[in-house]
This record gives structure tokens, sequence and C-alpha cells, in this order.
């Protein structure tokens, strides 16, 4: 929630946030996004944490979503400085996600085509990109057991290891749940950009920057 204590406007970041767009004659997806404090998990558990993402997919019956470690935002009024801010943190640390929902759905929109962004801790998708990947039979078997897969009604949630991780490309640590995870989905990861979802600095290319960064756990 947003307001003016005392007649000010403050700038600060929320700590619990929540946001649903819905379908429309003009947008074909509709989304939910939501954070809260990293510390929450930390203090209840990561298993009460994926549980409440698995009641919340037995509600919500999304046909993609992730739920993870992720790199924040002000909601409403985020620039250029802050994504250029945003930009070296997210190349880094490969297991945190970089939020740009508005470019993704825009492009997915445009091209009326089902796929995921990315993946994190917890990816879900329903039962249709599932039967995509040749079914959940094969996903156990790529995944292994490092990567548990757990089903709602309509889908599943593939769980990348224990718990979150952000990994550290500086020292070459890669997360490897995050990539037994990403390879399994590549065949239906969205990969056809024109234009980028990142900002990245000068000279470097954003689109350029954008592919590997959906790419960044091979």
């Amino acid at each position: 929630m947003f307001g003016y204590p005392n007649r000010g406007d403050l700038d600060d970041p929320t700590i619990y946030y929540a946001e649903a767009i819905g379908e429309t004659e003009n947008r074909e997806f509709s989304s939910i996004n939501m954070y809260l404090p990293a510390s929450w998990p930390e203090s209840v558990g990561y298993e009460h944490y994926r549980s409440l993402i698995g009641r919340w997919c037995e509600k919500l019956k999304p046909a993609y979503g992730t739920a993870g470690l992720s790199i924040l935002f002000n909601k409403g009024r985020q620039g250029l400085s802050d994504r250029l801010l945003a930009f070296p943190i997210a190349k880094r640390f490969p297991g945190l996600d970089l939020p740009e929902h508005s470019r993704w759905y825009a492009r997915m929109n445009r091209v009326r085509k089902r796929a995921i962004r990315t993946i994190n801790w917890l990816t879900f998708i329903d039962d249709g990109l599932v039967s995509e990947l040749g079914g959940q039979g094969k996903l156990v078997e790529d995944l292994g057991t490092l990567c548990p897969i757990y089903s709602y009604s309509g889908g599943i949630i593939v769980q990348a290891g224990q718990r979150p991780e952000l990994g550290d490309v500086n020292t070459g640590v890669i997360p490897k749940a995050y990539q037994r995870v990403s390879r399994a989905m590549q065949p239906i990861r969205f990969n056809e950009y024109q234009r980028p979802l990142i900002d990245a600095p000068q000279p470097l290319d954003s689109l350029e920057e954008t592919i590997n960064w959906v790419r960044r756990f091979y």
C-alpha cells in the first residue's frame, strides 16, 4: 500500500507487496506478483514456504511462475538508473531473479506464445507445459533426487535443491540444482528476443546481455 503520512511522499521500498493484473481484450495473460522479506522463510522454514506456494498454486492454477530470491525495485518508481544499478548484481549472482514483468508480458501478448521466462528455486508449470517436456515421468528422470517435484491440481512445482542459492559467477559457483532445472526446462523457455528485457550499461548491448542472462545457468 502506498500513502502520504504527514502529507509527505515516502520513497522507501515497501516490505510486502502484491499486485494482480487481469486478462482483458488487449491482454491475453493475467499475472500476480508478490514479494516478502527473505528473512521470513528463514524464520518459518523453507518447507513452510514451499507449502505456502503450493496452496497458492492450488487456488490460482498458474500456467507458469517462479518463487525464490530476487532483486526488487520500488514499484512504480524504478527508472533507468535503478535498472543499471541492478545489472552487475544480477550478472554476478545467477540465483537472483531480475524481474522485468511489464516487458515480458508485453512480449508474450504480442507473440501469443506460452513459454517460461526463467527458473528460480521454485518453478511451477501447468500440465500443458509438462506435456511439452515429455511428461512428469521424464522430468523426474531428468531432475533426479536433487530436484523434487510436487504436484498441484493442474500442474507441478519443481524445487531446485534444499534451499535457495545465490551462486557467484566471480568465484565460479553456479548452483547445480538450478542448472539441472534450467536444462530440463530449456525446451519451453522463450528465446526469441528482439528487444531486451534488461538494461545494461554502455558499451554492453542490452539485447545480448538479456540473452546471456536467460542462459546464465549453462
